[in-house]
């Protein structure tokens, strides 16, 4: 991921609390600009770890589903 890997890296640890994300939160959450999340954001998509549920270009949602599915493994 390059230069952008420590956003990325913040924005993975975050997602654990956090599995499902809109990027301007997350954004301001961690004390970062708003495009610098968008792009680790659109790094982690890109990787198969989130992906993007709805919204508009700005209030975009996006889960960390393999996340998900593992919290609700014993629920069913």
């Amino acid at each position: 991921m390059g230069r952008a890997s420590i956003t990325a890296s913040q924005v993975f640890a975050y997602l654990e609390a956090n599995p499902i994300i809109e990027i301007s939160k997350t954004a301001s959450a961690l004390g970062v600009v708003y495009n610098t999340v968008a792009s680790a954001v659109t790094r982690l998509v890109n990787a198969g770890i989130l992906a993007q549920y709805g919204g508009t270009s700005r209030d975009r949602t996006f889960a960390y589903a393999e996340y998900l599915e593992l919290l609700r493994g014993g629920t069913e």
